[in-house]
This record gives C-alpha cells, sequence and structure tokens, in this order.
C-alpha cells in the first residue's frame, strides 16, 4: 500500500493557525535560526509585533518561539547600534519597554557576577536589586538563587538557552509597588497589591555582554480548556486540541529535572489517559473508540518512539518498522514520513513554518489507511532532539461539511 503525505497550502494552514490561536489577524513571520541570527528584514518597531500569535501567560509551543524570538533581535538590536547608544541608554531604552511585545513579552538583563537585575521591561522597581533581593522583596523566599544563576550562566555558556525557574506576581491594582523600595507610609498594603501568585516560568537567555545576560520569559501554565469535538473530522476544534495537548506534553517534558523525570513523562504521556488524551468528543472514551481520540506521541531524531497513547507495541521501534508493520508500506516510505515530522518539526521552532503536516496513517490492518493533520514540535533534552505531535484525520463530518478546502495530495511515499 502506498503511503502519501504532503504539506498543506499556507493559506489554509495560516488560517487554521488563526483559528487555534482565536486571533483576529495575522501577523507577519520573521525568523530566528539556529544560530541566533535574524534575518535582515527583522522588525525594530515598538511595541513589536510577536512572530507568532500568542501570549505570555500560557505554556504555548508558540511561547518558545517568541520568547527566542524577542531576546536574540534585542541581543541584536543592541550590537547594531552600540557605536550610537551608549549601554546605558540601551537599558534605558529596554527598561521604559521599548522592547516589549504586544503579547506580554519582556525582557530583563542581569549581571552575572553580581547577579544585579540591569534593567526589567515590565517593572521597574526591581533595577539595581540582586536577584537574592529581588525574590526577598517578591516573597519568594525559598528560591534558590545560586542554582538559579548557575542554571543562567550554564544556558548562556551553550550559546543560549531555556532556563525554567519560580516568580511571583501581584493580583492588585497596585501590584507594581513590589519591591519599590517606598516608606512604610507610603507602600501599599499587601490589601492593595493583592494576593501573591508564584508562577513557574521559562525563559530564553542569552549574553547581551560578556557581564551582562538578556532574558525573554513566559508563565509555564497549561493552555485554557480543550474543546469537545472528535478527531475523527476536520475542525477548527480539532486545531485547538492538537495545539492544546502538545503544548501540555511540551510543558511536563520541559519540567524534567534528569532522564529519569523525561522517561517518567513519557511513560505519563502514554498511559495516563485521563491527563493527557482528549475524549469529551467520543461517546466511548480513548479505548473504545481510538479513531475519535486526540493523543499525543514522541519520537526521537533518530526515528525511534518513546511514547504513544495508542501503539505500545511499538515502544523503541522506529517509524520506518511502524510504516512497514502498519500501512504495509516499505521502509525507505516511513524514513520519509520521519524526515517529514522532523523537518516540520525544525522549521516550527525557527518561526518558518506553523508545525502542521499531512499524511497517511490507520491504527489496525483492519481498516483502511486515511489522511490525517499532525501538528508537530521539537523538544531538546540532554543533548537529544525529539518532536511531539498530535493529529486528527482530515475528513468531513457527518454532515458532509470540512472547515478547509480539499488539497491534493503533493508528494507520494
Amino acid at each position: 500500500m502506498k503511503a502519501f503525505l504532503g504539506i498543506l497550502p499556507t493559506a489554509i494552514f495560516a488560517a487554521f493557525a488563526v483559528a487555534a490561536a482565536l486571533a483576529k489577524d495575522l501577523v507577519h513571520q520573521e525568523t530566528v535560526d539556529g544560530d541566533n541570527q535574524i534575518h535582515d528584514d527583522a522588525p525594530a518597531i515598538s511595541p513589536r509585533k510577536a512572530p507568532q500569535n500568542c501570549n505570555a501567560f500560557y505554556s504555548d509551543i508558540f511561547s518558545r518561539t517568541n520568547s527566542k524570538y524577542l531576546a536574540v533581535t534585542t541581543v541584536q538590536n543592541y550590537h547594531e547600534q552600540k557605536d550610537t547608544v551608549s549601554l546605558t541608554e540601551f537599558l534605558q531604552n529596554l527598561q521604559n519597554q521599548q522592547y516589549n511585545m504586544d503579547t506580554g513579552f519582556y525582557p530583563f538583563v542581569i549581571n552575572r557576577t553580581s547577579t544585579t537585575m540591569e534593567a526589567h521591561g515590565l517593572n521597574a522597581a526591581l533595577q539595581g536589586r540582586s536577584l537574592r533581593q529581588v525574590f526577598d522583596c517578591e516573597r519568594i523566599g525559598f528560591a534558590n538563587t545560586d542554582d538559579l544563576l548557575r542554571r543562567l550562566l550554564e544556558a548562556t555558556d551553550r550559546g543560549g538557552d531555556f532556563v525554567q525557574y519560580l516568580w511571583a506576581g501581584r493580583s492588585g491594582a497596585n501590584r507594581s509597588n513590589t519591591c519599590s523600595g517606598e516608606t512604610s507610609s507610603t507602600k501599599a498594603t499587601d490589601e492593595e497589591e493583592g494576593e501573591i501568585i508564584i508562577n513557574s516560568k521559562m525563559a530564553y537567555v542569552l549574553d547581551l555582554t560578556e557581564d551582562l545576560i538578556l532574558g525573554v520569559g513566559y508563565e509555564n501554565k497549561q493552555l485554557p480548556p480543550d474543546v469537545p469535538c472528535s478527531a475523527k473530522y476536520d475542525a477548527f476544534c480539532s486545531m485547538t486540541n492538537v495545539r492544546s495537548l502538545v503544548g501540555k506534553a511540551q510543558f511536563r517534558l520541559e519540567q524534567a529535572a534528569s532522564l529519569e523525570n523525561l522517561e517518567v513523562v513519557f511513560y505519563e504521556l502514554s498511559l495516563k489517559h485521563d491527563l493527557f488524551t482528549i475524549d469529551q468528543g467520543c461517546n466511548n472514551g480513548c479505548r473504545n473508540d481510538k479513531e475519535c481520540c486526540f493523543y499525543t506521541f514522541v519520537f526521537k531524531y533518530d526515528g525511534r518512539l518513546v511514547s504513544h497513547a495508542l501503539q505500545h507495541k511499538y515502544f523503541g521501534k522506529t517509524l520506518a518498522e511502524m510504516v512497514v508493520g502498519l500501512l504495509k508500506g516499505t521502509e525507505e516510505e516511513g524514513m520519509d514520513l520521519h524526515r517529514l515530522f522532523k523537518r516540520t518539526a525544525d522549521e516550527h521552532e525557527k518561526g518558518i513554518g506553523n508545525g502542521f503536516v499531512q499524511y497517511r496513517w490507520r491504527n489496525s490492518l483492519n481498516e483502511e489507511s486515511y489522511t490525517k493533520i499532525a501538528y508537530v514540535t521539537k523538544f531538546e533534552f540532554g543533548g537529544e532532539s525529539y518532536y511531539v505531535g498530535s493529529g486528527f484525520r482530515f475528513a468531513m463530518d457527518d454532515m458532509g461539511e470540512s472547515s478547509h478546502d480539499e488539497t491534493e495530495e503533493s508528494t507520494n511515499i
């Protein structure tokens, strides 16, 4: 049996991404390549338009794109203008929010020796305070700032990378007074500042200068609730669900502190159906109606399967072996599919693509193969690369309606 796959036209998937992100307008997409270089058409506007349409308050896959994009472009902007704009002026501009994105992403700068916050794009009151002072006045007294600094330095030594940490916010209208150094007679009360909210955050950090580290973070929270619908059909809710499910999976993967922890997460993704599958649109749940169920799969970049909610017998097998076993295709066809998934994940991480790919699949030899659309993204841990994905069937619903135009299969394998 021939399996085929292809990428749907850009215009159609642009519409998918907009619907899935509940966006009103498309935004342009400048790209970041693997060497942290930015294309010549990178914007220098303020506030900056995000290259991907999401905000900094959820752990969406696009959050990684936006945080890395803003960090790298801000560093590049400094080096491009440092002959005419002093470092002091640059930091003041950053403090004045000139480098903030319009979706909640902002940069901060820390001195790698003194740990002093040299500039902060959201809370100017943090400037001049050490990490310890910042964490004390933000009421995170249990945070290990020495460990955080070590991980920040290690990330910059790698040329730039993501770091996870804890941060606090205040829910009240006067939350900006936190750490302001005001006297007790003028400082906002706890009631005025609001409840202390401790958040897990991720930040992309890299060197600004020899002495300074620049980072851009986002909150490590899961996406809003999933939408009840079936993976049997192509609908806008399907796009929302696969993005949400992959976001949840990546959120858990990013929390792994060791290889042993990572293997536990692979186990959770594979077997904890109540956490990492979506079956609200199914009458009998995932176990009794696999085709209806949204689920995640994870492959290493060498092609081996490390997590799959339905195909447990293929753990440790390559995608090529799965194609031979499930589709009765050839090993080369399976390798082509694996290369397509890898390329899609790589391009998505760089902001070039939107992460969606079309291919042929079936879950057993007792059913006909069908066209699926998957959302895939890249994840790295301990020097190894993986791609995480979730898909749905590209088919009309029972009313004979599809949310997207029919497309031709562009590539045979």
